[in-house]
This record gives structure tokens, C-alpha cells and sequence, in this order.
């Protein structure tokens, strides 16, 4: 029998209640931990990939596009940030891009699933690229939240790189007025948060940039298409006083060049105003009304059973 007349497919799903059947060639490890179900998988395409609770998190042949984006459009945006801490991040990329600023002395993640990063570890090195063993890296196993609820002006930098809110999962918390006003505490003056913030185009993502506004005085939304999600993808920086700057292309080449170690494969001066480029529909759309996220919503969240959609705050 010809090898390619059948295939295997892992179905997931997208943005909306749409599914998505990716071809895989192999599932390298598959297990569940106390929060949440987690595999490895050979995608044919897209590469190794971490996928939790049937949701894919990050593939090798696109993550440098969603890493880049989150991480170094939060350290562009702080004067010499030395002491960052990452919410999450278990698999390694969100560190591995801290850990390229020149000026970064102590990189921390918090994340609250032991077995993510150890299998992220042993599995995804083309992602992490070592980062785990390096000197200036932390890993505290634990929640995210109550972290943060025992820091003062810490950080100057803080990365929010965690699942999306689904009501088994353990990130409902960590999208809330409550939580971003514990993040502003553990803010240095002058500090940054990024987080990623779900489909740029989902009533979700304006639902996160609404709570921020809440609590920050200065929230800057921006995207990047992300081809493993079938999405562009959308992001959301929060300063703890002066705007975020949507510096010329000349100068974000400039401080790549001055502050990153090796070669960006995706974040150059372009594609970081690209990122930040707004057309007048969406600028409608973010002008909308909505409601920010509460603690009292999760809770409520919280109890409610598994859902059709990941996409839980609409």
C-alpha cells in the first residue's frame, strides 16, 4: 500500500467554533497533568507542535512569529529592562526571546503545570533552544496570580504568555481587572505587561483590551498573523505611565540591532508597524462598548461545563 493513500489528522479547534484537521505524522507524547491534557505532536506541516486541551499552543515552523511579537514589542517599549518575569510560558519560547535582550539579568516563569515544561523540555529544544539552562532563567512552579499578588514594583516587564479561557482550564483568572491590577503593582515606574489577547478580529480580544483600559492608563492593541492558528492574531501592551511608542521602522531596526542577540526571522522595523496598524474598520470595532472581565465573571465561568468554543469571554 502506497505510504501517502491514507493519513492520520488531529482535529482542533479555531476561532468561532471552526475546526481545523491538521495532518500529523506522529504524536510523540501524550498525557494529562492535574490541569490540563497535553501532547506533542509531528505535524507534517507545521512541524513539532505543544498542544493543550486539544488547542494548539506552538508549532516550530511559525513560533518565532508569535514570540518575537509578544516579547520584544513589550522589552522595545521599556528603557533597559533587566528583570522580567513570564506568566506561563511553559514551553520555553516566550523565555528564549527575553533572554536575547542584552540588558535582561534575570528572566522568571511562573507556571502553574510542572509536566508542561518538563515535557517542553525534553520535547520542544527547537522551540526553547535551551533557554531553561541559562544562568539569567528561573522557573517557579506555581500560580501565576498569587505570584504577582506578593510583588512590589519587582518587574520591569511582565509577559502574560498563558492559555486561552476555557472553563476547565487553569487561565480563567488571569484575565481579569482584578488580576492586570495586581500585574500594575508588581510593575517597576516605567514598567511594560504584553499578553497575548486571542483572535484580533473575536469580541474576546476587545474584551481584554477593554480591561485593561481599566486599569492601565495606556493600552496599545496590536496583531500578527499566526499561520499554525489560521488567525491573526491579537496582542495587547499596557504601560504604568508613558504611552507605548509607535516608534519609525528606522528605529525599531535600530535597537533590534542594539539589543537582541542573533538574527530576528520574523520582527524587523516593517513588520513591527505593520503589527501595529489599525485600518478604520478596526479602530471602529476597538472604539466598541464592552464590558471588562471581573473576577466575578470567572467565577461564574468557572462552574459553567465544558464548552463548544474555547473563546469564553464574549
Amino acid at each position: 500500500m502506497n505510504s501517502r493513500s491514507w493519513r492520520a489528522y488531529y482535529l482542533t479547534q479555531g476561532f468561532d467554533s471552526t475546526l481545523a484537521l491538521l495532518p500529523v505524522e506522529r504524536i510523540v507524547f501524550s498525557g494529562k497533568s492535574e490541569f490540563q491534557r497535553i501532547e506533542v505532536v509531528d505535524f507534517e506541516t507545521l512541524g513539532r507542535g505543544l498542544v493543550l486541551d486539544g488547542l494548539v499552543q506552538v508549532v516550530e515552523c511559525d513560533e518565532f512569529v508569535y514570540h518575537e511579537s509578544l516579547v520584544q514589542t513589550a522589552l522595545c517599549n521599556c528603557e533597559d529592562p533587566e528583570d522580567v518575569v513570564i506568566i506561563g510560558g511553559g514551553d520555553g519560547g516566550a523565555l528564549r526571546e527575553v533572554l536575547r535582550c542584552r540588558t535582561v539579568k534575570k528572566a522568571t516563569v511562573v507556571d502553574i503545570d510542572e509536566t508542561v515544561v518538563e515535557v517542553s523540555k525534553k520535547h520542544l529544544k527547537a522551540i526553547h533552544k535551551g533557554a531553561f539552562e541559562n544562568k539569567r532563567a528561573r522557573v517557579v512552579f506555581g500560580d501565576g496570580r498569587k505570584y504577582l499578588n506578593e510583588k512590589e514594583k519587582d518587574f520591569d516587564a511582565i509577559v502574560v504568555d498563558v492559555t486561552d479561557p476555557i472553563p476547565s482550564g487553569p487561565s480563567l483568572f488571569l484575565y481579569s481587572r482584578e488580576f492586570y491590577g495586581l500585574a500594575k503593582r508588581a510593575l517597576r515606574p516605567g514598567g511594560v505587561l504584553v499578553t497575548q489577547a486571542s483572535p484580533f478580529q473575536g469580541r474576546q480580544f476587545l474584551r481584554v483590551v477593554r480591561t485593561l483600559k481599566s486599569v492601565f492608563g495606556c493600552v496599545l492593541p496590536f496583531h500578527a498573523y499566526v499561520s499554525s492558528f489560521a488567525d491573526d492574531w491579537g496582542f495587547s501592551l499596557a504601560t504604568n505611565g508613558r504611552s507605548p511608542a509607535v516608534n519609525s521602522p528606522a528605529e525599531i531596526d535600530q535597537w533590534i540591532g542594539r539589543q537582541i542577540r542573533g538574527k530576528n526571522r520574523y520582527l524587523n522595523g516593517n513588520t513591527y508597524r505593520a503589527n501595529m496598524s489599525l485600518s478604520p474598520l478596526d479602530e471602529e470595532r476597538l472604539a466598541r462598548k464592552v464590558k471588562p472581565i471581573t473576577d466575578s465573571e470567572v467565577r461564574l465561568k468557572s462552574k459553567v461545563q465544558e464548552a463548544s468554543s474555547p473563546w469564553i469571554y464574549q
